[in-house]
């Protein structure tokens, strides 16, 4: 995969560029488009963790969102930084506009997902289980029928972003394909053998020739039939949420009674001793402990910040051949 494909600032849905804009690059368009979408707001009121909690300390979808696109916004300048100087990286790109894809793509990361996540899925799983039972699906195809019967909200996410919000059917949001493509976790079907080991799959039959859009305009390698490698930023995207989850849930944790600060510190202990206190004091004397834990978290969160892109960058050609998972 080339990085002058992999960044196309091209709108899915629209036939011509954006007319260049003062203050807002096409990347930033896509924020922008999704931070005032309904679905975005949506998330408000979708559980994180801690279900129906009267908390307002602890998160929801919405909050967890916006933390983990500020994550990714940093995972993808540092990367650019670094990698800027490859022969195939385009002259127009700039590392903020790769951390404006990162962070768009992971302020969408959990936009298709149900109330009450994976307990959701299940739920509509179920519904139409018994209804397939009924003979309800029968007016379906096989592989129809599969894309409900395993109801997926990574799928459902990109039929919000690309169908169903703004321009319905006509591309959706429009986001830039490269913003897209680093929203697909899983470039592949419902029918692939992928989804059933890992219960994942990225577009439903109804969408899967805008799956295949997208990975061509994009070079994405082909590995099967309808079945791409991921885009290397997927990576960055992916990151950033499991850094913000392992994170956050501790704190929520503690938030809620759930967890004692003393489990959590002794879980960051290995993280904290490796970043240290540039001040030369402790960093958990001195505060209450929703203080200390807030400190902790933004130490802990710099750390494995810098060690995802460091990594990411060790492993960067072996991503554009699409050798990792």
């Amino acid at each position: 995969m080339q990085w002058h494909r992999l960044l196309d600032d091209q709108r899915i849905g629209k036939p011509y560029k954006d007319h260049h804009e003062m203050g807002r690059t096409p990347f930033h368009k896509d924020y922008d488009r999704l931070i005032f979408s309904s679905a975005f707001r949506r998330l408000g009121h979708k559980t994180q963790v801690h279900s129906l909690s009267h908390n307002d300390h602890v998160h929801n979808r919405l909050t967890h969102s916006l933390e983990v696109s500020s994550v990714g916004r940093s995972l993808g300048i540092r990367v650019a930084q670094e990698i800027q100087q490859q022969p195939d990286w385009p002259a127009w790109i700039q590392p903020y506009d790769v951390g404006a894809m990162v962070q768009s793509a992971c302020l969408a990361h959990d936009i298709g997902n149900p109330p009450f996540g994976h307990f959701g899925e299940n739920a509509i799983r179920d519904w139409f289980a018994d209804f397939h039972s009924q003979g309800g699906l029968q007016a379906l195809t096989t592989d129809q029928q599969l894309d409900l019967l395993s109801f997926e909200g990574n799928a459902q996410g990109l039929r919000t972003l690309t169908q169903l919000e703004y321009h319905q059917f006509q591309g959706g949001m429009r986001l830039t394909y490269a913003t897209l493509g680093s929203f697909l976790k899983y470039p592949w079907l419902a029918n692939n053998p992928l989804a059933k080991s890992k219960g994942k799959y990225g577009a439903l039959q109804s969408d899967k020739e805008i799956l295949a859009q997208i990975a061509e305009r994009l070079g994405l390698i082909q590995l099967g039939n309808y079945h791409w490698c991921r885009h290397p930023l997927v990576y960055l995207m992916e990151a950033a949420d499991d850094i913000c989850y392992a994170i956050i849930d501790l704190e929520d944790g503690v938030e809620l009674g759930i967890l004692d600060e003393a489990d959590v510190l002794d879980l960051l202990a290995p993280i904290i001793g490796k970043v240290g206190d540039p001040d030369g004091t402790s960093l958990t004397d001195g505060y209450f402990s929703t203080r200390r834990l807030a400190l902790l978290r933004g130490k802990v969160i710099d750390y494995l910040v810098n060690a995802c892109a460091q990594a990411f960058i060790e492993q960067e050609q072996a991503l554009l051949r699409g050798e990792l998972e």
